[in-house]
């Protein structure tokens, strides 16, 4: 396999200006992919709470594509509107004929509050960005990689998606879920038709989503939290996480020990039971075959 493996393939990635969108634009291009992006591109959005991508985003991923000798086009798309999605990939196909990979990586984050008290906007955005707008990309590529007999179709979900949400998180927790239920769905689905489908689930990663005073804030405690405090408290979190669903606390682990000497003491049994059978039949044979011997000479003379 050379340098570029995937030398003429094509790829789409929302939420490609920057981040995680931009890092896996970059590895694909290297490996020889063309490259599309979507984003909406807007100077300001008061929706979320930190800088959403902007055009200066977006041209310096273009830029970083280019420097690795890759491909790049982008288009201002909103992954809410299926119309929009379906626009971006008809014009993939006009411009390049085929579409062999789509990135679902557009999402949002918020938070800092119990479920209860979010706002009706709050949870219906992270619900439209991060769930059906990875549902409407996924359908808008699906009928072309169908006509083709191919395709890979990845979702970037979140370990939320996995272990569970930390506290004032629940809507963020719920989509992540919802997100990697879609991609065992699609899986199944799609499976049989050639297309692989696979969600990715990364924790906490160094991007303008989680850099900015909002998220240090929150992770801080407090107002004019530090990134460096921000960092030690996600550590924390991370570590009681992995303590309550990873299946290791003494409950779980005690139970595990019963089940696992439970099926060694069934298997030795079971294994206990064929040696003392054979055993028994080898001493049978042995004996009979004596008492054989031992009879014949008589029946000579008696013959």
């Amino acid at each position: 396999m050379g340098e570029r493996p995937l030398e003429g393939q094509v790829a789409l990635i929302t939420g490609g200006a920057r981040g995680i969108g931009r890092a896996i634009a970059i590895k694909l291009a290297k490996a020889g992919v063309s490259i599309a992006i979507t984003g909406r591109f807007k100077e300001s959005d008061d929706t979320v709470p930190y800088q959403t991508t902007t055009l200066d985003d977006r041209d310096k991923t273009i830029a970083m594509v280019e420097e690795v000798g890759g491909k790049c086009l982008s288009f201002a798309a909103d992954v809410r509107s299926f119309d929009d999605m379906s626009k971006v990939v008809e014009q993939i196909m006009a411009r390049f004929g085929r579409l062999d990979i789509v990135v679902a990586n557009a999402g949002v984050f918020s938070g800092g509050v119990p479920i209860h008290q979010l706002s009706d906007n709050e949870w219906q955005r992270m619900m439209d960005v991060s769930v059906t707008g990875i549902w409407n990309t996924a359908r808008a590529a699906i009928p072309h990689m169908l006509e083709a007999g191919r395709g890979n179709i990845v979702l970037i979900s979140s370990v939320a998606g996995i272990k569970g949400g930390n506290a004032g998180f629940g809507h963020y927790a719920t989509a992540k879920h919802a997100v990697t239920g879609l991609g065992r769905a699609l899986a199944t689905e799609l499976g049989p038709n050639n297309i692989r489908v696979n969600t990715v689930c990364p924790t906490s990663v160094a991007t303008p989503m989680s850099e900015n005073q909002f998220y240090y804030d929150l992770f801080s405690g407090g107002t004019g939290g530090t990134k460096e405090q921000a960092q030690k408290s996600l550590k924390a979190c991370n570590a009681c996480r992995w303590q309550l669903f990873s299946q290791k606390t003494w409950p779980t682990l005690l139970a595990g020990w019963f089940r696992t000497r439970l099926v060694m003491c069934t298997v030795l049994s079971y294994l206990s039971m064929r040696a003392l059978r054979c055993i028994s039949k080898v001493k049978f044979n042995q004996f009979h075959r004596f008492s054989v011997k031992k009879q014949k000479p008589e029946q000579e003379i008696f013959v």
